[in-house]
């Protein structure tokens, strides 16, 4: 029988952990290799197989919005939830970018931030990615891709 083990996380780890959720954000955004590689742990798997370099490279390479997307100006929007698959609980990200340009279109562009999970808005040209990471120690251990998410377990709490 597997035995389970309850980690707990320290408060200045958690810290820690949460400037290391935020720092992702934006080193994704700005496709930062540098930072992104600073951020992923040493003894980390990503994506289920790829080590801490090659991690870097494919995530710029595979996910860079200029490729989904022709234009010079990128709209984007970045929301959390929560994983619900063979991994539940960890904090996944929704990446949100779009076509806009700000000098040309201002009135295109939405007023109201989107909410994890709603769905893309085809006038927009809109492309979402779902990435769940783990952490320790202040760096991010795992990246992948969940195949279920949830916004948050309220709804889960009122059903049981």
């Amino acid at each position: 029988m597997q035995e389970l083990k309850i980690e707990t996380v320290s408060a200045e780890e958690l810290v820690l952990n949460n400037q290391a959720k935020e720092d992702f954000k934006v080193a994704f955004s700005m496709q930062d290799n540098r930072k992104l590689k600073d951020l992923l742990h040493d003894e980390g798997i990503f994506f289920g197989k790829w080590n801490k370099g090659k991690c870097v490279n494919r995530l710029c390479a595979t996910y860079h919005p200029g490729k989904f997307i022709e234009s010079n100006f990128i709209g984007e929007e970045v929301n959390e939830g929560l994983s619900f698959d063979l991994n539940p609980n960890e904090l996944t990200l929704e990446f949100r970018f779009f076509d806009f340009d700000p000098l040309f279109n201002s009135d295109q562009f939405p007023d109201v931030q989107t909410k994890f999970q709603d769905p893309i808005r085809q006038e927009l040209k809109e492309i979402k990615f779902y990435f769940s990471l783990r952490f320790k120690e202040g760096k991010i251990v795992s990246i992948r891709r969940p195949r279920k998410v949830i916004a948050d377990v309220t709804k889960l709490k009122a059903e049981n």
